[in-house]
């Protein structure tokens, strides 16, 4: 567990990307599976569609294939309740190509909750078996538009959405620095669950000609100093900060241990510091001596 306490930071950091940006993404590369199956048995199947801060997801676009012993049918999608679209099925095609409008929808921590409600009729020719051929969503992608918010503290550096992330390190790191990195890496690879983060180690030599983040990209930075401490550097307006962790020894493994913790979230400033673990609790014997209670030896008659 580490500790941290926030500096406010400067409030003329950029808000938002310079201009309207228009990102596709797969369902893979959105940590969705290949495929997803509507289940036919049950009320409803809920799938999650990341929504970055600042950035709109304004299409889902996929196809729905259909099962041999369909007569007829039609899969009702919805968001947080509310209706969006009915997609109607068809038993003479294979499959059916959708598109699923996002824009009206809201965003719920971070993410669109998308309700898929099927309700079909099968051939009467047919017995159906909707757990070897059912309906599924297939080659789907999402269409993001808009300007992706620049994060302006901490707590907001790492987004929903990450397709890559660069750490910057000495060229000849010592076993603090190998670890650190190490932290970083495996924790925010298991930060974004399946979503596939390309993640690249780069020396430090090449952090002046480096090329700034895109939306969907962050960079770490991991340096020798006295002073530890995390911080984002702003390496030119309206793109994503560098975040630069600080520290010697022990102190640099605690900023790394900071990005993904709970304790990020109090983060509020563009700077933090991340302290050395609380000591772990005591928990008391179920006996102990009256010398261990510092009494001594206690002696006495009864009256």
């Amino acid at each position: 567990m580490t500790t941290a306490s926030a500096q406010p930071g400067d409030q003329d950091q950029p808000t938002a990307a310079s201009a309207d940006e228009l990102s596709r993404f797969t369902f893979p590369e959105l940590g969705l599976g290949q495929s997803t199956t509507v289940d036919l048995t049950g009320p409803r199947t809920r799938v999650t569609v990341p929504s970055p801060a600042g950035a709109v997801p304004s299409t889902l676009n996929a196809v729905l294939t259909t099962p041999a012993w369909l007569d007829r049918g039609w899969v009702d999608v919805e968001s947080d309740g509310r209706p969006i679209t009915r997609i109607a099925l068809d038993g003479a095609a294979p499959t059916t190509p959708v598109s699923i409008p996002l824009a009206a929808t809201r965003t719920v921590d971070g993410v669109i909750p998308l309700d898929l409600i099927p309700s079909v009729i099968p051939d009467d020719r047919y017995c159906p078996d909707p757990d070897s051929d059912a309906v599924r969503l297939i080659d789907a992608t999402v269409d993001y538009s808009g300007a992706p918010a620049v994060p302006g503290t901490i707590a907001d550096f790492l987004p929903v959405l990450l397709r890559k992330l660069t750490l910057f390190v000495p060229a000849t790191p010592d076993r603090e620095t190998i670890t650190a990195a190490t932290t970083v890496a495996t924790s925010v690879v298991h930060h974004y669950g399946a979503q596939p983060v390309q993640v690249v180690v780069r020396p430090d030599s090449e952090l002046q000609g480096a090329v700034p983040d895109g939306s969907f990209e962050r960079s770490i930075v991991l340096t020798k100093n006295s002073d530890a401490g995390a911080e984002l550097i702003y390496p030119v307006e309206q793109a994503p900060p560098r975040l630069y962790l600080a520290g010697t020894g022990s102190d640099l493994t605690d900023q790394a241990r900071l990005i993904t913790s709970d304790l990020s979230q109090i983060a509020i400033g563009t700077s933090a510091l991340a302290g050395p673990g609380a000591p772990q609790a005591r928990l008391a014997p179920d006996s102990i001596t009256l010398d261990n209670l510092g009494i001594g030896t206690v002696s006495g008659t009864g009256g």
